[in-house]
């Protein structure tokens, strides 16, 4: 899988023209904090051993969601079903440090919206970051970071410390309009085949595969996380234990750790 994810990283840089820079990003993040699994199993003393550690670094790195492994099949190619296999029970929702749940990453449909509009002061959401990029050499994406006031109290008083970032993806961009001088209020809608973000007064930003994601640490008090919390549990194991197993890679001696 290095050597997949070097050609990758090759083939994105190949012309500045066409450069990937998502393509990029997305197979150095792959091997954030993934070096030591793969520095164990190539310290093996057998070609057995080199490849069980291997194997299992796989699955370990796999582990960090849906969107992870299919990443990783794909590189992998014919054996990437078989070297990274499916979790053997279904992932539960996924939860914050307190066992709470969290809302992960979202398609955006009529439904999502109407949730999101409910729980948060949309009319009064400000556009912190807004980035359209190409990737390859027709396709056009977009990154859009948003500040949204909250719709629901905060008993504790905090939340001005802890405040809201809604993060909307789009995949395939096929409309983009934007004025930096109207950039507050937003409307959110989706029909059954493209989402739509309405920045401002006249603003949209339009295209196919929206997805959102709101981090939100008080979203278990909105409506929506009142709800997912009522259909999953009062408690679940927190997130730093939701991977299930141990750190494949155990202890590392200095060289290869400094590595």
């Amino acid at each position: 899988m290095l050597d997949g994810s070097l050609a990758l990283i090759r083939e994105a840089s190949r012309d500045a023209r066409s450069f990937d820079r998502a393509a990029v990003y997305r197979a150095a993040d792959v091997w954030d904090n993934n070096t030591f699994p793969l520095f164990r199993a190539a310290r093996a003393r057998t070609a057995r051993g080199r490849e069980r550690r291997a194997r299992t670094g796989l699955r370990w790195m796999s582990e960090l969601g849906p969107s992870r492994r299919e990443w990783m099949v794909g590189l992998l190619g014919p054996d990437g079903e078989r070297l990274v296999p499916p979790p053997a029970e279904p992932e539960g929702p996924d939860r914050d440090l307190d066992g709470r749940v969290r809302p992960g990453t979202r398609r955006l449909t009529a439904d999502v919206a109407g949730q999101l509009a409910l729980d948060y002061l949309l009319p009064r959401a400000e556009v912190r970051r807004l980035r359209v990029e190409v990737r390859g050499e027709r396709r056009l994406t977009a990154s859009l970071e948003l500040a949204v006031p909250r719709a629901y109290a905060v008993a504790d008083g905090s939340a001005e410390r802890y405040s809201v970032t809604m993060s909307v993806d789009v995949d395939r961009v096929t409309e983009a309009v934007f004025d930096s001088a109207d950039a507050s209020g937003v409307v959110l809608r989706a029909d059954a085949d493209t989402g739509s973000v309405h920045l401002g007064a006249g603003g949209v930003l339009r295209g196919d595969g929206v997805r959102v994601r709101v981090e939100d640490r008080f979203w278990y008090l909105s409506r929506a996380g009142r709800r997912a919390q009522a259909e999953a549990g009062a408690a679940g194991p927190p997130a730093r234990e939701a991977r299930g197993s141990r750190e494949p890679w155990g202890r590392l001696g200095g060289p290869a750790r400094i590595a």
